[in-house]
Order: C-alpha cells, then structure tokens, then sequence
C-alpha cells in the first residue's frame, strides 16, 4: 500500500493527482465508478484510495499510474506531465468528445424508441377508426401550421411556392417532420 507522501511530493505526482481528479471529474465517475474500472483493467484499489489520493496526496504506485492512463485513455507519461501548456486545451476538447458521445447515445436510444412508438401507429392506424380520425386530424393542423410557416418565410429560403402543386410539394420536401411524414404514410396505408 502506497505511503503518504512526507510533504515532498514531486511535482510529477502532484500533476499524477491532478490528473486523476481532473479526469474523473471529466469523466462524471465517482470514486466508486473509478475504482471499478481500475479493478475491470487489472489493479486492485478501494474507492477510498483514490478519495486519499486526490484529498490527501496519497502516493500513486507505478500500477497505479499505467492503469489510470489505460483507464482515461491515455498514457502514463500524459498523466505525469499533466498541466502543461497545451493540456486546458487539450482537456477541453477531450471533454468536448465524451459529451458528444454520450449526446450520441442518447440520441441513438431516443431515435430506437421513437421509431417504436412511430411503428406502433403506423400498425393501429388499420385497426382503430378513432385513432385514425385523429391521426389525420393531427396532420392536418401540422400541414396548416408548416403551409403558414412556409408562405411566411419562402423568400428567405429560396423555395418556389408559385402554385399551388409546388407549395405542397416544398411542405413535404422541405418542412415537414418526420412525424407529419409518418403520419402521412400511415394514412395512406390504411386507405389500402
């Protein structure tokens, strides 16, 4: 088990704990969380350990270090001259990476489960009279509100809307939502 350090931490492992603090905090992982990964990659280490490493400048074994750096997915001499010029920026964008990956995984699942909901539809529509008035009912007022929006700004966006066929043409080509499209495709299965 690591000693405290006697108050001469070297600058490196004092750059090692901001490291550690820092990346785990970028990373949104309690201690706990951290020290699971630690012991998921092979080094054994209480959450605790790691609250003393980054509170009270507990010493960092060469371990240690070699599994934070394959943990936060870098390296150990990354870790051990952390802080340096380049690092804020580096930091940032690093950050900027784990947000759009976890935006991305919520809009995958978010995308899974709208389809779902959307593939549900499309199958009552057949079934359900009332859910079908409804539905076109809903349409209806969306094509209206996009027919207004559209009317309103088809200067700005260059869309030809001289009659009648092409405004109804750029609504679905250009404003309507995937919902009015599925809505529609819905409708016209169910006319089948």
């Amino acid at each position: 088990m690591p000693k405290k350090p006697t108050g001469r931490a070297t600058e490196a492992e004092q750059r090692v704990v901001e490291a550690v603090r820092e990346l785990r905090q970028v990373h949104s992982w309690s201690y706990e969380e951290l020290a699971h990964r630690m012991t998921d990659a092979g080094c054994k280490i209480h959450p605790t350990g790691i609250y003393k490493t980054e509170k009270e400048g507990r010493r960092v074994t060469i371990e240690e270090l070699v599994t934070y750096a394959e943990v936060f997915g870098t390296s150990p001499e990354s870790l051990l001259q952390y802080g340096g010029e380049r690092e804020p920026r580096t930091l940032e964008i690093w950050r900027d990476l784990l947000s759009a990956e976890r935006i991305m995984a919520i809009l995958r699942a978010t995308q899974a489960a709208y389809d779902d909901l959307i593939r549900g539809v499309r199958l009552e529509v057949h079934r359900n009279n009332e859910l079908k008035a409804r539905v076109k009912e809903r349409l209806d007022r969306s094509h209206a509100s996009q027919r207004r929006e559209l009317e309103q700004t088809a200067d700005q966006m260059r869309v030809d809307i001289s009659t009648p066929e092409k405004l109804e043409r750029a609504i679905w080509d250009w404003n309507a939502t995937p919902t009015m499209l599925a809505c529609r495709d819905a409708l016209k299965r169910s006319k089948r």
